[in-house]
């Protein structure tokens, strides 16, 4: 549980909403996603 903080944690979203707003594409079946850092006042 020490490993646990919110300086470590990954969220994931799931949406068709998200359609069209991606930057990135898995390379073997590009299905597309998004990577975001999560800002302190997120936490």
């Amino acid at each position: 549980l020490d490993e646990l903080s919110p300086e470590r944690v990954r969220i994931l979203c799931e949406s068709k909403k998200f359609e069209g707003s991606t930057n990135c594409a898995e390379p073997w079946y590009y299905t597309s996603y998004s990577l975001e850092n999560v800002t302190p006042y997120m936490i």
